[in-house]
């Protein structure tokens, strides 16, 4: 909701798809750790990789993209936005199946 809001406007529409290509990027770094063998050899580097691009991404989302977006929405902006995330919450949470995968071994 945010970023499509913001990707509208030609003055911001730089850094917001800067800010989705960057969710791409650690979508496929996610999936990636997902299909892998968490005992594989090097699953624990790419990871560490993964940790750091999303840190990275946070850090430049709350430090200066949404400070930036901020400045330009209005409030029907963030009436549409909140609507948006409201349901898309809700469906999401009424999609959401919740499967115990792990088993830890008692210590």
């Amino acid at each position: 909701a945010l970023w499509s809001t913001v990707m509208r406007n030609p003055e911001t529409t730089p850094f917001a798809r800067h800010a989705v290509g960057d969710h791409h990027k650690l979508d496929k770094l996610m999936a990636d750790a997902a299909a892998r063998d968490i005992t594989a050899p090097g699953w624990l580097r790419h990871f560490s990789g993964l940790k750091e691009e999303y840190l990275d991404h946070i850090l430049e989302e709350e430090t200066e993209q949404f400070l930036e977006a901020e400045k330009t929405l209005t409030e029907q902006d963030q009436r549409y936005m909140r609507k948006v995330f409201n349901a898309r919450k809700k469906a999401e949470k009424a999609a959401a199946v919740i499967e115990k995968k792990i088993r830890l071994k008692p210590v």
